[in-house]
């Protein structure tokens, strides 16, 4: 049987990856993920500032009044993609809690196809459903969410990873989500457009059970990640 301190030295180590993985987590993540009862905000800051002291961990603050966002010792420190990785964490947490038990999740995740290549925001599964993740909270897009999925689902390569051809998850703000739901019909694959809002309110499981009800599901082969 482990110690207290065993333990603490096991979720420590937990922590470190788990930042690693997602590049940066904001405090209640971390807390979130990795604490529980009445004083678990006091012992995640404890324990992070002991990690931090270490050098395992930076941190840094956007202003005096906002959460210490967490990055890898030797990561790149303030981005400009900070945000939009938080923004996994806040989907992967979401999904986690959703029915339906989450036994795989990576991040950024790369698949080859032709001369191109599909690079997801996530990729996992949970509820018996393999899953991509897309994350679009701003209306200003960077690139098409959609054309790099049609192409990798024409090409046929994704059958080397997937039985099954996985769903497409679009997690989007509200104000954004009629258009990309009219978007996403024109192409020949399954995408589900949902707010962060309903995904923390656990309606990811219902979302996997639409979809394995109207025949998707099937093996996976998700490498690495969580």
């Amino acid at each position: 049987m482990l110690t207290t301190q065993q333990r603490g030295q096991q979720r420590d180590a937990a922590i470190v990856e788990f930042v690693r993985q997602f590049r940066f987590a904001r405090r209640d993540q971390i807390q979130q993920m990795f604490f529980s009862g009445s004083q678990s905000k006091t012992v995640a800051q404890r324990r992070l500032k002991t990690i931090c002291d270490r050098g395992e961990l930076k941190h840094y603050s956007e202003t005096r009044f906002t959460q210490n966002i967490f990055y890898p010792s030797g990561g790149q420190g303030r981005s400009t993609k900070a945000n939009h990785y938080i923004a996994i964490v806040d989907c992967y947490l979401a999904l986690r809690k959703s029915p339906g038990r989450m036994e795989k999740f990576a991040v950024e995740q790369q698949f080859g196809f032709l001369s191109n290549s599909l690079v997801a925001d996530g990729v996992g599964r949970a509820g018996g459903v393999d899953f991509f993740l897309e994350v679009e909270l701003s209306g200003a897009r960077r690139r098409d969410k959609f054309l790099p999925y049609k192409q990798y689902y024409l090409s046929q390569k994704w059958k080397d990873s997937f039985a099954k051809w996985p769903l497409v998850v679009l997690v989007c703000e509200e104000p954004y989500r009629e258009k990309l739901t009219r978007e996403a019909h024109v192409h020949p694959i399954r995408f589900a457009v949902v707010t962060l809002s309903e995904l923390q309110q656990g309606k990811g499981g219902m979302i996997f059970e639409r979809y394995k009800m109207a025949g998707g599901g099937g093996s996976s082969a998700v490498r690495g990640g969580v």
